[in-house]
């Protein structure tokens, strides 16, 4: 009897722990969560108005206003070293996409990569591989060599350029004339224009519209989406790729006319550009109000992240009128708009590559701050991740998963392939690359600075080798290569390695640029514009 009795106490312990255990897998195992990409073009690391780097007072703008990204701050998880894959737009949304550095495809020797893009693993498809029920789309600005449908989207709004922001009342501005009306008015206003180290972007010029860059029925279009898939019960992905803050530079009239009676900052004074990003700021808000409104926020993860540090100054910009002849200018004596970072985009100093990188989800503590060297590389991975791929991921994704760190108080590290982080430009570009391991950094320019000119000039360097401690000189000030000459040599053997593994292109060729070459192969004649509204192309699906 005592015998039984022990025995049915042990077997019905072990049931309930078998029950329990079962219980517990199911309710830990989560559901396929919802995932948002807001990126931002042209947005420097202190183009905003919180602390990117809660520790530096000087990592936020004195002139600009963000409230509703540093609410975001706020509530979620800020990267101190958030970094874009590339210093240039294209070439990142590529890297984004794909998981892949650039120096494997869009600045690889081999030209026949726009070939086999269609066939490579993209975020749509992880997430589709994970759980077939995900939808995928894409808004805004695409300007990346393969279709958005090749790419695994349901819905998009078509490959778009730079052009399809560019646009009043919904029709495409022309501003490439003013240029030499911008001459005449300075001969006949007396304008002094200063000398600002040379000109790193196109004439920005300013002009109102109601929907600025298309931002605001963006944000409409993505909430039409999550909603249609919210009411089906379907997980998505949605892609929100702003044309802000690229120029031209675009805002609301009133929102333009606030930042034109405010005074001036002493790191940044353009009203225009704020204004700009001002009207950014509130399209992002909807779409954070959005998920709030459809109730999914214990079920969303959004990143939200720019494509490359901001442009390095504006000499001058110009006020339009509906004639494109110039009402105004705004003259800066503002050389550098991304201190306490060196330089800005087009150039791998951390002022074209270190970015605004925000965090929100389930899981992740508010208000907290990561200073784990983290990449736009890095989501294709992570989203796999959070959305429970298993399967391997294919060797030439150059990214790993994040997920660890946001979901322990940003705290560990990031696995990937190779233990830098690699940037790397060149075939149509001038030659630069760069590396960053641990706290150090080289950037090495293929290309020296040469007087008689046969050389690309902009952006090639005095010095080929540069190496800088990013822990004690954010600024990259010190030059330590001739100093540490042992380190100077391991950090370049270790790119020099990683761009032969990749086929790297490392000298300038005047070629066409790959978006360019995938609209010539699909017979697509002109720029691509946005459409107002969301007409879904998943009913009943």
């Amino acid at each position: 009897m005592h015998s039984f009795r022990r025995f049915f106490i042990v077997f019905s312990t072990i049931a309930v722990c078998l029950i329990s255990g079962s219980l517990a897998g199911a309710q830990d195992k989560p559901s396929s969560p919802n995932i948002i990409l807001i990126l931002t073009d042209d947005q420097g690391w202190t183009s905003v108005s919180y602390r990117s780097d809660p520790a530096l007072p000087e990592s936020v703008s004195d002139y600009i206003e963000t409230p509703r990204l540093a609410q975001a701050a706020r509530q979620g998880m800020r990267f101190t070293d958030g970094y874009s894959p590339a210093a240039q737009c294209s070439p990142t949304r590529h890297a984004i996409l794909f998981g892949q550095n650039c120096a494997r495809h869009i600045y690889s020797k081999d030209l026949e990569w726009i070939d086999k893009a269609p066939n490579w693993l993209t975020i749509p498809k992880a997430l589709k591989q994970a759980n077939a029920n995900y939808r995928a789309a894409h808004f805004g600005k695409w300007h990346v060599a393969a279709t958005p449908e090749e790419m695994g989207f349901d819905y998009s709004d078509g490959a778009t350029s730079n052009a399809g922001g560019d646009t009043q009342n919904g029709v495409y501005r022309e501003t490439d004339g003013v240029g030499a009306k911008l001459k005449e008015y300075n001969t006949k206003h007396d304008v002094e224009l200063p000398n600002l180290n040379g000109s790193f972007s196109k004439l920005p010029v300013y002009y109102p519209d109601e929907d600025p860059k298309g931002a605001l029925s963006m944000a409409r279009r993505a909430k039409a989406f999550m909603r249609e898939n919210v009411d089906a019960g379907k997980p998505f992905f949605a892609y929100v790729a702003h044309f802000a803050t690229h120029l031209d530079l675009v805002s609301d009239q009133e929102t333009y006319e606030y930042f034109n009676n405010k005074p001036r900052g002493k790191k940044h004074d353009n009203p225009a550009y704020a204004a700009m990003t001002k009207d950014l700021d509130l399209a992002i808000g909807m779409t954070l109000d959005h998920v709030q409104e459809l109730g999914i926020q214990d079920n969303t993860y959004i990143f939200i992240m720019a494509d490359n540090g901001g442009v390095q100054h504006f000499e001058q910009s110009a006020s339009l009128d509906p004639n494109n002849d110039i009402i105004e200018t705004h003259v800066t004596s503002i050389k550098w708009r991304n201190l306490p970072l060196r330089h800005g985009k087009h150039e791998y100093y951390e002022g074209g590559i270190r970015v605004p990188f925000l965090v929100l989800g389930p899981d992740i503590e508010p208000n907290s701050v990561s200073r784990v060297p983290v990449t736009g590389l890095d989501l294709l991975p992570t989203f796999a991740e959070l959305a429970g791929h298993r399967d391997r991921l294919p060797e030439n994704i150059d990214g790993g998963s994040m997920a660890g760190v946001l979901r322990n108080g940003g705290q560990g590290e990031v696995q990937r392939s190779r233990d830098a982080l690699f940037f790397h430009q060149g075939a149509k570009r001038v030659p630069i690359s760069a590396i960053r391991w641990g706290n150090y950094k080289l950037i090495k320019h293929w290309v020296a600075e040469t007087p008689d000119g046969k050389a690309p000039r902009k952006y090639a360097g005095d010095k080929l080798i540069e190496v800088y401690d990013l822990s004690q000189d954010l600024g990259e000030s010190r030059d330590l290569s001739t100093e540490r000459p042992d380190l100077t040599r391991k950090l370049h053997n270790e790119l020099t390695a990683f761009l032969e593994e990749t086929n790297a292109e490392t000298e300038f060729t005047d070629r066409w640029d790959a978006f360019r070459i995938m609209k010539q192969q699909h017979d697509m004649k002109a720029d691509v514009f946005v459409p107002l509204e969301y007409r879904s192309p998943l009913s009943g699906r």
